[in-house]
């Protein structure tokens, strides 16, 4: 049995290896730049965890707290598009990318700091603007050749991200100003920047992402999109200090594909905890667990206090003369309050108080069980698509076998099988072409329209049950399971719609000699996502449902004269009418899906096919006479028997890290 992580990679990437031959030899229909990405980030080591959350969320300071060392300068108050990722280097430098492409190389904590500074920090002028929004979805991406449409289209979007409640016309003056400064020299913003630091021995497999804040709609640039894709875990950092939990920000990002993603390996991070009383503490976090309930595991929401945790980190090096002499300089109240007051200036107990009120230590437990869960996920996940590819090589052999032991008699049978079976691949495509077509149309066209009748059967069943809901609780419950629900809805689709095009697969090759298996088109994760990445400019879906209710139930409490009958018939009506626009829009961005989806599979079944039979070519061509019919046929029940063996290596191992992650 093994054990240990590290003993298990070495173990799945050996079965990798010895798998490789096989695919050469008998043509898969696996990408192998999939396999090959995946065993590269396995044989990398790599554990990439994103930090993310909204402006002034204190990110920063938690990056160092949790480092052990300022490597982020916290007097920059706020990035504005660069997305920073940090990795264990023999000494501190940084590589800086340009919108342009540019690379740019900086050394040394003074050159570092400053090239921070200067182009990290806002300008003073521009600081309660959404920067980070502006700069990747406008300048860059048009590279500054701004059309006023398209900065009509950016306020408007904007308009939820106005977090320091300017007046309209002076926020939308500051952001025509901001375009205006910076169009020309767009190419001059910094996108990334990659930090190398001497990190300590636990940290220096681990890379740490700082992405730009989340928008009010809970989007995120393509930058960080980008990174996280392919990070392990996720932290969401919010504020305890002068935010509102309820934030739609948050709600939004949650309800988009990052909860999937990251299911079991996203953590909730309060920080700022020092700045509340405990009952106020465990009050705000039972309120957090509440409102992410469904999105994130309340064992993975905890509060910390990240300066806490950086004092700490700066006066364990530090005699009681130096804490002294530091404390008296540093000007925070709560570290001098457990310094002067609570310790009696007893160093031990001192660096207890710290440690224990940063819980720092409560992080640390759960962020190792990611990397230990992360980890062993991506070892099962990888080793299911190799015996996925085992299988259908599987098939390809049995096939090969059925033609050798009919031809081994005479050679010339061979010829006309494989005839047979070209026809019958030809057979199958033109048949397959119709129905993909057909499956489009029953998906999207105006009769039958499946994804419409779903979504508005879906709609009326939960429209029905908030009318049954009597209570504001209740229908606060309902408010998230209804946009759940919708949130499901796209991925649910969209494994039907292959599932359909499969079907009719199996059914015209189950009429004939051709495995289902080697022609089926393979959608893994990673093509799935290409296909998203090319219907991203339809998926957006409206959330305003969770402001508007929370903004109404405000005023609604706040009336003289207040009707529990009146505010839970208003309410039901603000949920349904929100929903249904999430429904409407989410049924446009299926719409696209579905085209691309069912293009795909053709175009992958076409590549297949045209394999297949330039396959059954080169075979034909190698078995002239009955010696080589037998030789391929000892050569082909050699390779099954052999990958027999393999499955099971396979199925123990996944068996084991089973135990791990908990399947």
């Amino acid at each position: 049995m093994i054990d240990n992580y590290k003993a298990r990679r070495e173990e799945v990437l050996r079965i990798y290896e010895e798998y490789l031959p096989f695919k050469e030899k008998y043509k898969d229909t696996i990408s192998l730049e999939t396999l090959e990405n995946r065993a590269k980030n396995i044989r990398d080591g790599k554990f990439y965890l994103m930090v993310a959350g909204e402006a002034k969320s204190g990110k920063s300071t938690f990056i160092n707290a949790y480092l052990g060392t300022e490597i982020l300068p916290m007097d920059v108050q706020q990035c504005t598009s660069a997305l920073i990722e940090i990795n264990h280097g023999d000494e501190k430098s940084l590589e800086a990318v340009y919108a342009d492409g540019r690379r740019e190389i900086k050394n040394g904590d003074e050159e570092i700091k400053n090239f921070l500074k200067e182009h990290a920090a806002l300008n003073d002028n521009y600081r309660k603007i959404p920067v980070t929004t502006i700069n990747n979805g406008l300048l860059i991406k048009s590279k500054g050749d701004t059309k006023s449409s398209d900065i009509e289209d950016l306020i408007e979007g904007v308009k939820d991200d106005n977090t320091y409640n300017l007046d309209s016309q002076e926020y939308e003056r500051l952001i025509r100003d901001y375009i205006n400064d910076k169009k020309n020299s767009w190419c001059d913003i910094v996108t990334e920047m990659k930090i190398s630091y001497p990190l300590f021995k636990d940290m220096q497999d681990t890379t740490i992402i700082d992405s730009p804040g989340i928008n009010a709609s809970g989007m995120v640039g393509d930058i960080t999109e980008k990174h996280l894709k392919k990070a392990d875990a996720l932290i969401l950092v919010k504020s305890l200090v002068g935010q509102a939990i309820e934030s739609k920000a948050f709600k939004n990002f949650l309800s988009s594909s990052a909860r999937d993603r990251f299911e079991g390996s996203l953590l909730l991070i309060l920080s700022g905890k020092v700045a509340h009383t405990p009952e106020d503490v465990d009050k705000l976090e039972k309120q957090s667990k509440d409102m992410f309930r469904g999105s994130i595991d309340e064992r993975k929401i905890t509060s910390v206090d990240s300066k806490l945790q950086l004092f700490w980190n700066i006066c364990k090096e530090k005699n009681e003369e130096e804490i002294d002499d530091f404390l008296d300089k540093a000007g925070f109240d709560a570290a001098e309050n457990r310094w002067y007051k609570k310790s009696k200036k007893d160093r031990i107990f001192f660096l207890d108080l710290l440690a224990k009120d940063s819980n720092f230590g409560q992080l640390n437990q759960m962020l190792e069980e990611f990397g230990r869960t992360a980890k062993n996920k991506q070892l099962y996940d990888f080793l299911s698509l190799i015996g996925q590819s085992y299988e259908i090589i599987i098939k390809i052999l049995e096939e090969r076998l059925d033609l050798l032991n009919k031809s081994a008699e005479n050679p010339k049978t061979l010829k006309l099988e494989i005839e047979k079976k070209i026809d019958e691949i030809n057979n199958i495509q033109l048949k397959m072409n119709q129905g993909i077509k057909e499956i489009r149309s029953n998906y999207i066209s105006s009769e039958a329209n499946r994804i419409k009748q779903k979504a508005d059967a879906d709609f009326e069943l939960y429209r029905q049950e908030v009318s049954e809901v009597d209570t504001v609780d209740g229908l606060k419950k309902k408010a998230f399971a209804g946009q759940e629900k919708f949130n499901l809805f796209r991925e649910e689709m969209q494994k039907q719609i292959i599932n359909e095009c499969n079907k009719k697969l199996v059914a015209f090759s189950e009429a004939t000699s051709i495995p289902f298996e080697s022609l089926a088109p393979v959608f893994t994760e990673e093509a799935i996502l290409r296909i998203e990445e090319d219907t991203k400019k339809t998926a957006t879906v409206d959330m305003d449902v969770y402001d508007e209710i929370f903004c109404f139930l405000y005023k609604s409490e706040t009336r003289p004269v207040y009707s529990e009958d009146k505010h839970i018939e208003t309410f039901q009506k603000a949920i349904v009418k929100n929903l249904e626009n999430t429904k409407t829009q989410m049924i446009t961005t299926l719409y696209g899906d579905t085209t691309k989806i069912t293009s795909a599979y053709g175009q992958e079944l076409a590549k297949n096919a045209k394999q297949k039979q330039e396959e059954y070519s080169e075979f034909q061509l190698r078995l002239k006479k009955a010696e080589d019919v037998q030789k391929a046929k000892e050569t082909v029940k050699k390779d099954l028997d052999g990958i027999t063996g393999i499955k099971k290596q396979i199925n123990e191992l996944k068996g084991g890290i089973e135990n791990v992650i908990g399947k």
